[in-house]
């Protein structure tokens, strides 16, 4: 991996408690808690201070014997309201935030930041109150300003009055996130600004001077009090462009965004405003004071791109899996997919998008290609998959690409007997399995279709004509394959049809025996003619469906006289067994009537 080399055109240097306390910058904010039984409105405030790490001075409060941290509350006249002090709970190391990819950060600059945290008691009145607090010395390397070392900082809030806001309080804007510290000299760098606001305001922003803070004592007790002089600038500089006027700097009014092109090195003090507005007054400015490093970023990719995946696949069989990989996951990554090869997206397999976005903190991402059944047979297709990223460091296309193939799918066939005859009597059974099949990828799920029974997933089921109806059974065969596809038989017909057994006698006295001349498994076949002749040929009665119903009786209605009459009996079915010639066999034979 190349990584990005920053070099810190910076003096570092050590400065004595009495000189210099090495602040980087400030800010108050404050929530309203309610009235006390006093009828004084009860503000929760917070202070934040910000400092390099190797400062010699430590935070206000952290050492015993030290001096506490202590602010001011000024009256709408400017005079002191009271002093407060606020305990000391403790500092965190900022991290160092960077949204340009050129930039890694460097393990020389260290800021920390200090919260002191308590609440107020103020009467309600009808005029503003001024929460300040001052501090001095900034380091002597700050450039857009003079005297550095001699000059303090101000950081200071206004709680505004019924005339203002009347009986309703008021909740100051804060910023929810930390400052970035460090910018890369000569490249474009846009902050979006996140902030906490919960009263509804107007907020409005903008880049205005920071405050100094007292020119002879270190933490002035009290705070002198407002209005606040501007640091001073100097020749090139000011609070729209703090970087010096050959720097781009820029914040959108309603957003936030901070937008700036650093053109010069070194350490750098900005003010960055939130007016409150509500009803169309003015009633508070929030602002956070800090200074920011600008330094020289050697603009190298900061991270590889790899792709894993491709290899051979049937099309419409499933797909292939691409996972994107990087080695650095600062920042949104947009990466661009070209696509290449004898496989044509959109039509040998799905659409890929023109641009996949791995978020910021992700490693990898992962992109599903599903390939696309397209008969008839085409041969073997190539398809490539590159990955595109355009480094905004080098201005080049970093790639990363993999290949698959694309294979034809052989769709399923299936042969298979169209009918079987068994007997149920007889104890018939019979194997029934596809005659041929090909194609499709196994394995292969086989469900033989019957109403009667179920059978598990075999290529071939075995049939026990006993367990059959009478008659017709229909039978199918669906498989289904390893892709998802699926191939149907005909219908398969399997008859439980016994030979018709006619008899030879009847004796039609109705007593209930014999009476009728019944074909013995007449029943399992759709429909079954009869005819009876007498001995001279001539045809005496005729049945095209038959029904075990004839009982001596000519077509007339008369009683036959006794004697031996032939009879044919011509089936009409499927059944095979009888077919000669695709002809139905006929069969026939001599019944005797007996009276």
């Amino acid at each position: 991996m190349k990584k990005i080399k920053l070099i810190l055109l910076l003096t570092c240097f050590f400065a004595s408690f009495s000189q210099a306390s090495h602040i980087v910058g400030g800010e108050v904010y404050y929530d309203t808690v309610g009235i006390d039984i006093n009828g004084n409105m009860v503000y929760n405030v917070n202070f934040e201070l910000f400092r390099e790490c190797s400062a010699a001075a430590q935070f206000p409060g952290s050492s015993p014997t030290g001096a506490q941290f202590h602010f001011t509350v000024f009256n709408p006249n400017g005079t002191v309201f009271g002093t407060y002090t606020l305990p000391y709970t403790g500092s965190n190391e900022l991290p160092l935030v960077y949204d340009d990819p050129c930039v890694e950060p460097p393990d020389n600059i260290c800021i920390e930041s200090a919260l002191y945290t308590g609440t107020v008691a103020l009467p309600v009145i009808n005029g503003d109150y001024t929460l300040a607090y001052q501090v001095g010395w900034w380091s002597g390397d700050y450039v857009n300003f003079s005297n550095p070392d001699e000059i303090g900082m101000t950081i200071e809030s206004t709680i505004p009055g019924t005339d203002k806001v009347g009986g309703v309080a008021n909740n100051s804007v804060r910023f929810s996130e930390y400052p970035q510290i460090v910018f890369c000299l000569n490249q474009e760098l846009s902050i979006p600004s996140v902030i906490e606001e919960e009263d509804g305001d107007s907020l409005v922003f903008k880049l205005c001077d920071p405050y100094e803070g007292a020119i002879v004592d270190l933490n002035p007790d009290p705070e002198t009090p407002p209005p606040y002089n501007s640091i001073p600038w100097e020749a090139g500089f000011n609070a729209i462009f703090p970087f010096n006027v050959a720097s781009p700097t820029n914040i959108d009014p309603l957003t936030g965004e901070f937008t700036t092109t650093p053109s010069m090195l070194g350490k750098f003090v900005a003010r960055i405003c939130i007016e409150e507005w509500r009803d169309g007054i003015l009633i508070n400015t929030h602002s956070r004071t800090f200074g920011y490093s600008i330094v020289v970023c050697d603009v190298e990719p900061v991270f590889e791109i790899s792709v894993v995946g491709g290899g051979d696949i049937v099309e419409g069989c499933g797909g292939i899996t691409f996972v994107i990989a990087r080695n650095d996951t600062s920042g949104v990554l947009p990466l661009i997919v070209y696509t290449s090869g004898d496989a044509q997206m959109g039509y040998n397999y799905d659409n890929l998008p023109d641009t996949v976005y791995i978020p910021g903190g992700v490693s990898n991402d992962t992109i599903f290609v599903n390939t696309i059944f397209q008969p008839p047979l085409e041969g073997d297709l190539e398809g490539n998959v590159a990955i595109l990223y355009l480094n905004p460091c080098t201005g080049n296309l970093d790639t990363a690409s993999t290949s698959f193939t694309v294979l034809d799918y052989v769709p399923m066939e299936i042969s298979i007997i169209d009918s079987v005859n068994l007997c149920g009597e007889y104890g018939e059974s019979f194997i029934l399995a596809p005659t041929t099949f090909t194609g499709g990828i196994g394995p292969y799920y086989f469900q033989w279709n019957n109403y009667i029974m179920t059978y598990p997933s075999n290529d071939s089921i075995v049939i026990n004509a006993s367990l059959l109806n009478d008659n017709y059974n229909p039978y199918s065969l669906t498989i289904v394959d390893q892709c998802g596809y699926e191939i149907e038989s005909p219908l398969i017909g399997v008859y439980n049809q016994c030979p018709l057994l006619p008899p030879n006698i009847i004796t039609p006295n109705e007593d209930g025996s014999n009476d009728f001349f019944i074909i013995k498994n007449n029943v399992q076949y759709d429909q079954v003619q009869l005819r009876v002749f007498n001995r001279w040929g001539i045809l005496v009665y005729e049945d095209n469906s038959y029904k075990d119903d004839w009982n001596g009786l000519d077509s007339k209605g008369n009683p036959l006289t006794e004697g031996v009459y032939f009879y044919t009996v011509l089936p009409q079915s499927d059944k095979f067994d009888y077919r000669e010639d695709k002809e139905l066999q006929l069969i026939h034979g001599y019944v005797h009537i007996i009276r």
